[in-house]
């Protein structure tokens, strides 16, 4: 037996196992992946498998185990691990792995304080390096006995992650020979050691020794439930009994263990819910009980056009099973399905989950109307614009809007009816545009149909207001210029703003004139935002009519007024000219004019031309000097005929040949004239016509003198007959003393 044990360790079971007199059985079982081979712990570069021994000193209760290398890699290094059937390792250091001088193998001692009676098992394993695989155990017994028992190891047939494992050994004691009572049952305790991917684990359960009657065996049994794929070594230590001494197994057993088929279920938070409202769908993914939970992640997959949740990595809620959630809003209404498919993992095989489902329900969206522009006037083209919201992430609402429209329109405006919006996202707005044509409330309320998703909803009404406004007045007259016994049209236009309603209603005229003014009135003539109203009469003589048209409103205009004026000209008269077409310096020229009609008086307008002085007045022109004077004449308007005025006519002044004015002054009356003085006044006397005006200055020392000096002044013109006027100056001084004659000629 212990050459096969050798053997066995050597390709690669458990290692090499040092005994002393005692049997071993090692069971292996190694779970694996659905598809895959067995799984071996170990570095993937470890390059040798060592084999590990453990010797037993009895003189000192010492435990030493031996890592055996090779040539190459070399000595091992690292550390192992000791399990004892009681107590621990009292010397420090004894895990720590030393070289074995003059070898490639390396260990490491276990002293035990007492091992007391009986059978002691020491088991060490190994940690591994870098060149060599770890956990492959060795062992010795203390103690041994001459007795022998035959071994019988076995696995349950369990063949998934989670499912309790049997582990069951068959003690069998001695044969008796034939025809002799039954050999005696072994009976003593059995200790189990089962190592796996994470080191030692415990039996779930254990049970024997079962003592099969009329027979020499007992049956032991380990349950263990495997939580991770990987090899599992189970060593079981028969602690001996009166007849029969203590013995380890060391049978290999290996088991291949398959993953587990979970099992996938999905649930709804909510088996019916209203369109837009979320709903959580979960998926659980339960193992065996007692296995490990499982891992990976769950992919979603709905019916409809839901892309709410991908694949998602499962959340751990308890020791065998796990969970996802996915939240999602349903876009339209409908019933909608979740499927959750499991990834799998190493422990789980892949598995689709049954389907959860909720009803979607019609929602109620919002419905909201406002107005663009916020404040409209007269004239202006409003947009109702009603929003149909619905809840975020819900199908856009379509259907139709039914307006009712209310308010001074002057017609019914078309989107009265039905009407189809826009939509974007989860909105759709529908618009509905009117004239605010008149002044007024006007108001609107919409109500949204509805359709396959979303209820019918009125929306609050939304209303606005229109002032009255004060129109624009223009007063014309017609025709320009009138004239008499022909008909005076005035018209006046009312004008609203653009779009608005034409300015119906009353005009009230007031006419002032030189004649008749009652007037034939018509109106209204009404198109788009204008009416016009008319006034007219015929003017019984020339003038200037004057005309007020004051217009009284109506529901959407203020009352205004315009005033305007016509001036009824006259029949054009026969040419006018003047007839007065030269004069003398100096003589007043009576002006007179030829031609025109009727009985107005004639007027003159005068305008120099190259003459100075062109003075008129009362019809007489003079001039200062010769040269010309324009002259216009003017017929003034009498009856039916209209003013009329004459070309400019020019008027041409000559020399008249004799002073017009003369002015006279002498010395002192007392002084004598001398002979030129008389001489002068003489030669003057001779030129003078009796219309020339002289006056005669005479200056006199004082006062007792004034009398002579006229007297003097007025003799010396006796032989003339021209008219003088004489004035006498007094001075003080000696001044003029002779006669100095200033006369004006033209």
């Amino acid at each position: 037996m212990m050459s096969t044990l050798n053997s066995r360790l050597k390709c690669g079971y458990l290692g090499r196992f040092l005994t002393r007199g005692a049997l071993s059985v090692i069971a292996t079982l190694v779970i694996v992946a659905a598809s895959s081979l067995a799984v071996t712990s170990g570095p993937a570069s470890a390059a040798t498998v060592p084999t590990v021994g453990v010797t037993f000193n009895a003189g000192t209760s010492t435990f030493t185990a031996t890592v055996n290398g090779s040539a190459s890699p070399g000595v091992p290094t690292g550390t192992v691990a000791w399990v004892l059937t009681s107590g621990s390792c009292t010397n420090v250091g004894s895990t720590v792995l030393a070289p074995v001088s003059a070898t490639n193998n390396a260990s490491a001692t276990c002293t035990v304080a007492s091992i007391g009676s009986g059978p002691f098992t020491a088991i060490a394993t190994y940690s591994g390096d870098s060149n060599y695989t770890p956990g492959t155990p060795g062992l010795d017994n203390a103690t041994s006995t001459s007795n022998s028992l035959a071994v019988a190891p076995s696995v349950s047939n369990s063949t998934t992650v989670g499912q309790t494992i049997t582990f069951t050994l068959i003690l069998t004691g001695s044969t008796p020979p034939p025809n002799a009572q039954p050999g005696l049952t072994p009976s003593g305790p059995m200790t189990w050691f089962i190592t796996g991917p994470t080191g030692l684990i415990p039996c779930a359960a254990t049970a024997g020794p079962t003592v099969q009657v009329q027979t020499n065996k007992s049956a032991y049994t380990c349950q263990v439930i495997p939580l991770t794929v990987g090899t599992y070594t189970v060593v079981a230590e028969f602690a001996g009994d009166s007849n029969y001494n203590g013995l380890v197994a060391t049978t290999s057993l290996n088991v291949t263990i398959a993953q587990a088929t979970p099992t996938v279920t999905v649930s709804s938070s909510l088996s019916t819910a209203a369109l837009g409202q979320s709903v959580t769908f979960s998926a659980t993914v339960t193992g065996p009980t007692g296995a490990p939970a499982p891992t990976g992640t769950i992919t979603w997959t709905f019916s409809g056009a839901v892309t709410a949740c991908s694949s998602q990595s499962l959340l751990v809620a308890s020791t065998n099973y796990a969970t996802e959630t996915c939240t999602i809003t349903p876009p339209a209404q409908g019933t909608y399905s979740a499927t959750a498919t499991y990834s799998g993992d190493l422990n789980y095989a892949s598995r689709a989950g049954s389907s959860g489902s909720v009803t979607v329900t019609q929602a109620t969206p919002t419905v909201a109307v406002a107005i663009s522009p916020t404040a409209p006037t007269m004239g202006q083209t409003v947009t109702y614009s009603a929003t149909v919201s619905a809840p975020t992430g819900g199908a856009t609402p379509t259907g139709t809007m039914t307006w009712r429209l209310t308010g001074p329109y002057p017609t019914t405006p078309a989107c009265g009816t039905a009407s189809t919006g826009t939509g974007a996202a989860n909105v759709t707005t529908y618009t509905c545009v009117v004239l605010a044509a008149n002044a007024g409330t006007y108001n609107a309320t919409a109500v949204y149909n509805g359709d396959a998703n979303y209820k019918a909803v009125t929306a609050s009404a939304a209303s606005f207001a229109i002032a009255t406004t004060a129109p624009t007045l223009s007063l014309t007259s017609s025709p320009v210029p009138p004239v008499p016994s022909q008909p005076l049209i005035f018209t006046v236009t009312v004008s609203g703003p653009v779009g608005a309603s034409a300015p119906t209603g009353n005009v009230t005229w007031s006419v002032s004139g030189p004649a008749s003014t009652n007037c034939q009135t018509a109106g209204p003539s009404s198109q788009l935002n204008v009416s016009t109203y008319s006034c007219t009469l015929t003017p019984a003589a020339i003038g200037t009519y004057s005309v007020t048209a004051r217009y009284g409103g109506n529901a959407s205009y203020v009352s205004a007024t315009a005033n305007a004026s016509a001036i009824v000209v006259g029949a054009t008269q026969g040419i006018l000219s003047v007839t007065s077409l030269s004069g003398r310096v100096g003589t007043a020229l009576a002006l007179a004019a030829a031609g025109g009609s009727g009985l107005g008086a004639v007027t003159y307008q005068v305008a120099r031309g190259t003459a100075s002085s062109c003075t008129l007045s009362q019809g007489k022109l003079t001039a200062g000097s010769t040269g010309t004077c324009i002259v216009t004449a003017t017929k003034a308007a009498n009856g039916i005929y209209a003013l009329a005025s004459s070309a400019a006519t020019t008027v041409s002044f000559v020399k008249s040949g004799l002073p017009a004015r003369v002015t006279l002054t002498f010395g002192y009356a007392s002084s004598a004239l001398t002979v030129a003085d008389k001489n002068k006044l003489t030669a003057l006397a001779r030129k003078l016509r009796s219309t020339s005006t002289v006056t005669i200055v005479g200056y006199s020392q004082n006062n007792a003198t004034i009398a002579s000096a006229r007297a003097n002044a007025a003799k010396r013109f006796l032989q003339t007959k021209v008219r003088a006027t004489v004035v006498v100056r007094t001075v003080t001084a000696t001044t003029l003393k002779t006669v100095i004659v200033t006369t004006t000629k033209v």
